[in-house]
């Protein structure tokens, strides 16, 4: 059996997770009566199974549903409940990233025991579950358990909205491109593509991708999320940049065009005795450290010429990139 055949069965034992039943307080009566239900389920595919697993559920009295495994997610329904004699049938059918369909079906023995079967079908797979349950009599309040049910829905949904809000401040790209498995609002969403457009945003997302230079699939992937042009992004954001002092860093980090002249004047040749001005220093470091991470190129060559223009810049042998980033930091750092 591989493993995705295996994950696929705990995809479905997940959704479909027995809820706890709740003994009713004999000092109060029930707000929604109920019985308790001892129900085991074991589940197989494609010669693998997996172990019984036995629970109690809390039943409606006035219900219209089997007592079995109700869906635990809010994309999972069960519908077209039939009735007829001791036997019981229903369809389910779950939509979102684990979409699938199914049926189940009971024969009752009597009114406190039953035998039965659920099948669900994902990803051209089966999955079936294998039901017996039985009445232990035990009174339960169904309208509690529905109450619990509804609370932690409630926190699970306000734990979500700060995860996405953190997301969204911090640009963690995967909370809105598919990859984590809930979706954050489209609101948030709006929040954090309008921030990919920011100097802050755009660093952020930089800051966790690959090395100057090289593919960024954090970038990319904000890019394809938010539908905008990350290369049209960045030469905006840089030309913007260009006077302003709280801009520097940014232009030494992400616009090597915009940032070359302004090193070349503010940081190349000092010294100790000669450092750049205040405004400067986190600017030829976070430069000169650009710099080191491309293989030392950008500051070793590629100075304006008589034109003003970039001067080509010669190709160094891989060999050699890690000294001529350290010549570069010697240069540039004056610190």
């Amino acid at each position: 059996m591989n493993s995705g055949s295996a994950t696929l069965m705990l995809v479905v034992a997940g959704l479909f997770a027995m809820r706890p039943g709740l003994t009713a307080e004999t000092t109060a009566p029930a707000t929604e009566p109920g019985e308790t239900w001892e129900i085991t389920s074991s589940m197989e595919m494609a010669g693998m199974s997996m172990a019984p697993h036995t629970q109690q559920v809390c039943q409606p009295l006035a219900g219209d549903q089997p007592a079995v495994p109700q869906p635990d997610d809010k994309s999972c329904e069960m519908y077209d409940v039939q009735r007829s004699g001791s036997s019981m049938s229903w369809k389910m059918r779950c939509t979102g990233k684990d979409a699938m369909t199914g049926s189940g079906e009971l024969s009752y023995q009597g009114r406190d025991s039953y035998q039965g079967k659920m099948t669900m079908n994902m990803e051209g797979q089966t999955v079936i579950t294998r039901l017996s349950g039985k009445r232990l009599g035990a009174q339960c309040d169904a309208g509690a358990i529905k109450k619990q049910i509804a609370a932690v829905e409630k926190q699970t949904a306000a734990t979500l909205a700060q995860q996405c809000r953190e997301a969204a401040r911090s640009m963690q790209v995967m909370m809105f491109d598919g990859r984590y498995p809930t979706a954050c609002d489209a609101k948030t969403k709006a929040e954090f593509c309008k921030r990919v457009g920011t100097e802050q945003g755009y660093d952020l997302l930089a800051a966790r991708g690959q090395a100057p230079g090289t593919s960024n699939p954090e970038l990319e992937s904000a890019g394809k999320t938010c539908g905008v042009d990350i290369a049209a992004t960045r030469k905006q954001l840089c030309k913007a940049g260009v006077g302003k002092d709280a801009s520097l860093p940014f232009l030494a980090r992400h616009c090597p065009d915009e940032a070359a002249p302004i090193a070349q004047a503010q940081c190349a040749g000092r010294s100790f005795t000669s450092q750049p001005e205040q405004k400067y220093r986190e600017f030829c470091s976070d430069y000169a450290r650009h710099n080191l991470m491309q293989g030392g190129a950008g500051a070793t060559g590629g100075q304006p010429d008589a034109s003003g223009q970039p001067a080509p810049q010669e190709q160094t042998p891989a060999g050699n990139a890690v000294e001529e980033g350290k010549k570069a930091l010697r240069k540039l750092l004056p610190f």
